[in-house]
């Protein structure tokens, strides 16, 4: 008894310091079996025993989520008023869980009772407690098969029944009926953690997928960001920063990077760390040169890096395979487009200037179509297309 009392305090304390730091929903569970004890005997009834301990709820995809629970929970019948029958457990739980409605889940899957005692407790006026414990045998440990449901009452607090599946090989119907409290709470396929500013950030930062510090008088990036290890997108725009750190290699999630309008001279070559990275937008900065590594993200489908001032562009450029938008207009006179872009089977859009250098291997190229205008703010929302045109569509951009 002991061992295993021991071993449920040393998982609980581990998994609250590892919860803290990951976006895996930790709770405390208490609450209810409701139980009946199939024994030798027309008077038993059914009662409710405690049971409690804590649960993993981790989040698979929009719909779909695993819970991983531990407990301590008794089962039992009274028989009148003068035998109580009683087991104890240790359950472990794996339970698939599904999102049926917004805040309401089904749950199907097992559990693994281990007991660690039984006994039955009988009237004795000799003992202190006027009654006296008689240690049982018969029993074991037993695997059980549950169906249940659970509701989002808030964020932080969730109630859930489970019934088991009676079997003849399972002395006991039981019911369990419990309440959970969230840690960090995060929803199954819900909202994605959005922060507006560097505090809420940082109270949030095992959980924020998205900040925005747009317009916030910024000269560098805060030290803190590069802390959320869950961080997907970034926007920094219309600060003054002056250089990206090194540390942006950290956010191993990043997927959107914005950092238009701002002072920024150089990219670190760290940048070619970010492997998760698909949107880049680099526009309104003082950007002279692209490091190598950048031309090797492998998901990078948008680079956005116009009105900079462009000395040339890497023939690197050739290995952004699933480029499907590179935008260079106003970012530098007469700037030399590489022969190797032509080798971008997935690039859909060039946004180029007047004075742009383009190759005569692209501009008689067959599959290459044109398109003319005269518009300042030459960024695209391309996010939703999907599939690749079989035409390179070179859009002249004029205006400053």
């Amino acid at each position: 008894m002991k061992k295993y009392l021991a071993s449920i305090f040393l998982f609980l304390i581990v998994n609250i310091i590892y919860s803290q730091e990951t976006p895996i929903n930790f709770s405390f569970k208490a609450g209810l079996n409701v139980t009946h004890l199939r024994i030798d005997t027309i008077f038993t009834k059914t009662i409710a025993q405690p049971v409690f301990g804590f649960n993993y709820l981790a989040s698979i995809n929009k719909r779909f989520a695993l819970n991983l629970g531990l407990s301590v929970s008794n089962r039992g019948s009274n028989e009148g008023t003068t035998t109580k029958y009683r087991i104890n457990f240790i359950d472990l739980q794996f339970m698939p869980t599904f999102k049926l409605l917004e805040g309401l889940y089904v749950e199907a899957g097992g559990q693994y009772a281990i007991l660690y005692n039984s006994y039955i407790k009988v009237l004795d006026s000799q003992t202190a407690s006027g009654e006296r414990k008689i240690i049982t045998e018969g029993y074991k440990s037993y695997p059980e098969f549950m169906v249940g449901v659970d509701v989002e009452l808030e964020k932080t607090v969730h109630i859930g029944c489970r019934f088991t599946i009676p079997t003849k090989n399972i002395p006991y119907t039981n019911i369990q009926f419990t309440t959970n409290i969230f840690i960090n709470p995060t929803k199954i396929g819900g909202d994605k953690q959005i922060c507006t500013t560097i505090e809420d950030a940082v109270k949030n930062s095992s959980t924020v997928s998205k900040l925005v510090l747009q317009r916030k008088k910024l000269h560098e990036i805060p030290y803190q960001v590069f802390s959320m290890p869950n961080l997907e997108e970034l926007i920094l725009d219309g600060n003054e920063i002056t250089e990206i750190p090194k540390e942006i290699a950290q956010l191993k999630k990043l997927k959107h990077l914005s950092v238009k309008h701002n002072k920024i001279a150089t990219l670190p070559s760290e940048i070619g760390l970010l492997q998760n990275l698909e949107r880049l937008e680099l526009e309104y900065n003082n950007i002279s040169s692209i490091p190598t590594e950048l031309c090797y993200l492998p998901k990078l489908r948008f680079l956005i890096i116009g009105k900079n001032n462009l000395q040339f562009l890497p023939n690197e450029i050739e290995n952004l395979g699933y480029l499907l938008e590179l935008n260079i207009a106003n970012s530098g006179v007469m700037l030399q487009v590489p022969n190797s872009l032509y080798k971008l089977r997935n690039l859909e859009y060039l946004y180029v200037d007047k004075t742009t250098l383009i190759p005569d291997a692209i501009l008689n190229s067959p599959n290459t179509r044109y398109n003319y205008v005269d518009d300042s703010n030459s960024t695209s929302d391309t996010d939703d297309r999907i599939e690749p045109s079989r035409y390179l569509k070179i859009i002249v951009v004029s205006a400053f």
